[in-house]
């Protein structure tokens, strides 16, 4: 909890280094994760805080990170349509958000959207998001792999999510299996779910310390790029 409020304050003292970019989402990204955050340990703590009448639903919290999921995913996607601009990703774009949309509607008939994790969905979105910041990622480095990559605030975000991305999907299962399934809850799922956001916000962190300003990506490329 701490960590995401310190990344608030200080995405907001970088601020200026990014706001006239696709980045500017940033620090409203992170608020929203600090309340999902707040509000879904409240509603796992205390059974007044609950959203469902129902005893056996008292400290679920589900519906919270399911809609955290499909927001945070359209962010980052509309992040990366902005900034990829050496390949030609709109056809990809558009079936990408088309798929997601499908599995997504697919998931919520199969389990309830409220009180379990859409896996299918964050699997779906994973395997896009670990797509674009693959070609992000070689755009960049064929750019300049001695200078502004490692100063780059979306290269260290980019590299942090992949690895969350990766790692989470067999996590996220587990987890359905322990709601859906009465699967036993191993004692090594939180430490290694705990390790991985970490990570990812350890990346992000590291990023806003060293960052350069960041740039609004070059019209003509993105033009040429059919953007």
């Amino acid at each position: 909890m701490l960590l995401y409020a310190l990344l608030f304050l200080i995405s907001i003292y970088r601020y200026p280094k990014y706001f006239d970019t696709p980045m500017r989402i940033l620090p409203l990204l992170l608020a929203y994760t600090l309340t999902t955050e707040v509000i879904g340990m409240l509603i796992r703590d205390y059974p007044e805080f609950s959203l469902f009448i129902e005893d056996y639903h008292k400290n679920n919290n589900w519906l919270l990170y399911n809609i955290y999921g499909i927001l945070e995913f359209l962010a980052f996607l509309w992040v990366y349509s902005r900034y990829i601009t050496r390949f030609n990703i709109r056809p990809f774009i558009l079936i990408a958000l088309s798929g997601f949309i499908l599995v997504s509607i697919w998931n919520a008939l199969l389990w309830d959207f409220r009180t379990v994790s859409q896996v299918y969905a964050y699997w779906w979105s994973a395997g896009v998001l670990m797509i674009l910041i693959a070609l992000y990622l070689y755009q960049e480095w064929k750019r300049d792999p001695r200078t502004g990559f490692q100063h780059n605030l979306l290269v260290w975000i980019s590299i942090g999510l992949f690895i969350f991305s990766l790692a989470y999907a067999p996590i996220d299962y587990l987890r359905f299996l322990v709601v859906h399934d009465g699967l036993e809850y191993y004692s090594w799922i939180r430490p290694l779910h705990l390790s991985v956001i970490y990570i990812y916000y350890g990346c992000m962190l590291l990023g806003l310390l060293i960052m350069d300003p960041m740039k609004y990506p070059d019209k003509k490329t993105r033009r040429k790029a059919g953007l």
